[in-house]
């Protein structure tokens, strides 16, 4: 579990959501994130938007996820810069 004291805006993912583990389905134009524990679907928790002081239209969102099953907790984040490391 990722520490929920963390403040969100600097907040990183656990190990078990890098690297393309975390998943998530759609049936319309909304999408889910899946809880890596228990595969139930989470629930946003939080947000933060950042911008990029070196480009006006660059952001990044950090969301925090939250299983209301299991009691599970983590970050994620989506850049609107393209890839931004791992793998694919």
């Amino acid at each position: 579990m990722v520490n929920n004291k963390q403040p969100i805006k600097s907040a990183h993912g656990s190990d078990k959501i890098m690297e393309g583990k975390l998943k998530g389905t759609t049936d319309t134009d909304y999408f889910y994130f899946l809880c890596p524990d228990c595969k139930e679907i989470m629930e946003l928790k939080n947000y933060h938007i950042h911008k990029y002081k070196d480009d006006s239209k660059a952001i990044r969102i950090t969301l925090e996820l939250y299983c209301r099953k299991c009691k599970y907790y983590d970050y994620t984040k989506i850049s609107n810069v393209g890839w931004v490391g791992g793998k694919l």
